[in-house]
């Protein structure tokens, strides 16, 4: 990727995952910077030059089919209110995790937001008291 300027990024994580990110750090003697760029240069995915160069934002691909996500909601139910009432994540921290790990939205179109993860946590909290 090259030696640019660096810039700094925000990333949300569970409060366990920060403090075992910066006990690692201090275990290995590396910076959270290195321990970070590390990881993803080791991925070892092949990104196209043109991707890299274009500045167009990624969009996360749907990989559940609408079918699948019916028989899912449970599930992704339980997920949201794991993060809500547990994690104590926000709405768009819920929505940015929905969205990496692959999770469709319950109609199997487009990616979470922050007002459609809301929007079902709601629906869902009130049907449940």
């Amino acid at each position: 990727m090259g030696k640019d300027k660096p810039i700094g990024i925000t990333i949300k994580v569970s409060p366990d995952i920060q403090k075992k990110f910066k006990l690692a750090s201090l275990v290995s003697g590396k910076s959270m910077t290195d321990m970070f760029t590390n990881w993803i240069e080791d991925m070892e995915i092949k990104i196209p030059d043109s991707l890299i160069s274009s500045g167009k934002q990624i969009k996360p691909k749907k990989t559940i089919k609408p079918e699948t996500v019916k028989g899912n909601e449970a599930e992704i139910q339980k997920t949201i209110f794991q993060y809500k009432d547990v994690s104590k994540l926000s709405y768009q921290a819920i929505a940015d995790k929905l969205n990496g790990d692959s999770i469709s939205t319950l109609s199997g179109k487009g990616i979470w937001n922050k007002s459609t993860v809301r929007k079902q946590y709601l629906k869902w909290k009130d049907e449940t008291d």
